[in-house]
């Protein structure tokens, strides 16, 4: 019984191993066979079009701009330097031409005008005193004493003819008023105060301030454009003066850092004071170089340099800038004429 039931299990071993078999064998045949990778395409180099332009020679020039006021060469400011009083009367106005020794402004004088009358009075009385003495051939001490007198009421005189011309503004030079004080006809007006402006406007000179000055120096020259009823006058003109030049014992003085330009051949019948003109300096030129738009040049880590299209390969050249602008440089090292530049 026992080995009858071995021999049945060792068959039935013998079947799953052969079944098991089988079955391997068909799940394998049943899979879908595997395709072969195909090889990925070649793809061909894009050829790649570089925007260019041939290195030629040309010129660059580095201009200064700057403007200016008109302002005249030779200008008088007036005060009543010794003593204030009630403004009397103005004897001009704004923009007014007036002569030498022409009145001006008055003050109100009529206490010690008085006494310059009697003061004078007096004079002329000791005069003939002195001149009857003489002409009557009176002592030696009669006639000295008549002649002291005499001295001394003229000395008055004058002392008092002199406070009231003090009293008096009168015109240094022909020329035009370009100020006025706004004290009014009646107000009391204060020694020393700028009471009014006297200038030649024959000979005017453009001023500069302030930054504006520093940027120009003694000696350069320069192109002045003026507009004059819509039309533009261009003259040449000279920095005479400049903030870093000033001489030590210029008389001249200024607040601000000031540069001074005077103009030739200047016609002054269309140029008026305060009038304004446009300062061209050029501060630096070269012509025949290798001139390029700043555009071109590549900066990176330190170095300068351009891209340049050499037997169809795109290269770095390093170049040195010389004379610089906003929109274009020289380049004094690295190109040379017929270089090809990649502008893009």
């Amino acid at each position: 019984m026992q080995n009858s039931w071995f021999i049945m299990k060792k068959y039935l071993s013998i079947i799953l191993i052969l079944l098991l078999t089988l079955s391997a064998f068909t799940g394998c045949y049943l899979l879908p066979k595997e395709e072969e990778a195909l090889a990925p395409p070649l793809l061909k180099p894009v050829d790649i079009e570089y925007v260019t332009e041939t290195c030629e020679l040309g010129d660059i020039e580095k201009l200064i701009f700057v403007r200016g006021q008109f302002r005249p060469k030779v200008e008088h400011t007036l005060s009543f330097e010794k003593r204030g009083g009630i403004l009397l009367e103005k004897y001009c106005s704004m923009g007014q031409e007036v002569k030498q020794g022409d009145l001006l402004f008055a003050l109100d004088t009529e206490t010690v005008e008085q006494d310059e009358q009697i003061a004078f009075l007096r004079y002329e009385q000791a005069r003939l005193s002195y001149e009857r003495a003489v002409s009557l051939s009176r002592s030696t001490f009669d006639k000295k004493m008549a002649e002291i007198n005499k001295d001394i009421a003229f000395i008055t005189y004058e002392k008092i003819t002199n406070e009231v011309e003090k009293s008096k503004i009168y015109a240094p030079i022909d020329g035009v008023v370009t100020y006025m004080t706004n004290v009014n006809i009646g107000d009391y007006i204060n020694a020393k105060l700028n009471v009014v402006k006297i200038a030649d406007v024959n000979e005017l000179r453009l001023i500069v301030v302030d930054d504006d000055a520093k940027k120009l120096s003694f000696g350069d020259i320069v192109e002045v454009e003026v507009l004059v009823n819509n039309s533009k006058n261009t003259y040449q003109g000279e920095v005479v003066l400049s903030p870093q030049d000033r001489p030590e014992n210029m008389e001249e003085t200024f607040e601000n850092p000031t540069a001074i330009v005077e103009i030739k051949n200047l016609k002054s019948d269309n140029i008026r004071i305060n009038l304004v003109g446009k300062i061209t300096l050029i501060e630096a030129s070269a012509k025949d170089v290798i001139v390029i738009k700043n555009r071109y040049i590549q900066n990176y880590f330190g170095r300068t340099f351009v891209y340049l299209l050499e037997d169809g390969v795109k290269v770095e050249r390093d170049v040195q800038k010389g004379i610089t602008t906003a929109t274009r440089a020289e380049i004094v090292e690295g190109l040379e004429v017929g270089d090809v530049i990649i502008v893009n």
